[in-house]
């Protein structure tokens, strides 16, 4: 049996990341999505009955891309991924704590850091090796040149599989500079849960969508009463339903699953 590959290619020896699946892991794809630059490949996924979503990145080391860099991947992961099972990793090209660094310029947050702070606080992720390590001191990259030694490789993971993670380290690997990262995590058939819902915040850029309900949401209201507490009427679950139904009737069946 053949190894699954996913990837973006980059260009020009630059950038390129890949997500390989072992024949011996057997999970059912649902899809995957790259982008064209070499920084952000993706997959949905099922192991058994758990659904999942990973996605390997390198993000640039450039200041005035990493903004972009972010705001692109939380959009890309918002829209494609299933957020509540998300599990990523890359080269950051970061440090997230001072913890993470030795020798070289003095650590101190910057722009692109407090980003990816944001970025994991909206995504409910969490570092899960300083998570398992809170003063731990361990690195993942070394410049001889700089005499600098830092941590810029690491997973992010749902705090929701935090207790499902059995290991989560760092080991030598074949390339020059960097060191490999892993992670071991035990899954037990579990009921599932209502998830995550994100907005998809990128729909305020859609003047379609803004005129719908700017439009309409005002008519709507006016309609009838509303029939509990959450102040919206029945005419309003009407109209938004294709939009609305499924995270709807999930939190129904949560809600019935839980005996709430």
């Amino acid at each position: 049996m053949a190894w699954q590959n996913f990837f973006s290619r980059g260009s020009n020896h630059q950038k390129g990341v890949a997500i390989l699946i072992n024949p011996l892991f057997e999970i059912t794809l649902e899809n995957s999505w790259e982008d064209e630059d070499g920084r952000i490949v993706l997959i949905n996924a099922y192991f058994n009955t758990f659904k999942f979503s990973l996605c390997n990145i390198y993000a640039p080391n450039n200041t005035a891309l990493q903004k972009a860099f972010i705001e692109n991947l939380t959009e890309i992961l918002i829209s494609k991924a299933d957020i509540s099972n998300l599990i990523t990793v890359g080269d950051w090209n970061v440090t997230l704590e001072a913890v993470d660094k030795k020798g070289g310029i003095q650590w101190k947050p910057s722009v692109y850091r407090d980003l990816l702070a944001a970025f994991m606080d909206e995504l409910n992720l969490g570092d899960i090796l300083r998570i398992k390590n809170p003063s731990k001191r361990c690195f993942t990259y070394e410049s001889s040149a700089l005499k600098m030694k830092s941590r810029i490789d690491f997973f992010l993971i749902p705090k929701s599989l935090i207790s499902s993670t059995k290991t989560a380290d760092i080991n030598i690997a074949i390339a020059p500079d960097h060191k490999a990262i892993r992670l071991f995590l035990k899954f037990e058939n579990k009921k599932k849960g209502p998830g995550l819902w994100k907005f998809n915040n990128s729909l305020l850029n859609d003047d379609t969508f803004v005129n719908l309900i700017t439009t309409n949401y005002p008519i709507i209201c006016r309609c009838g009463k509303s029939p509990g507490e959450d102040g919206f009427s029945v005419e309003f679950y009407q109209f938004f339903f294709e939009l609305l139904g499924q995270e709807f009737l999930d939190s129904i069946n949560a809600s019935y699953d839980d005996n709430e």
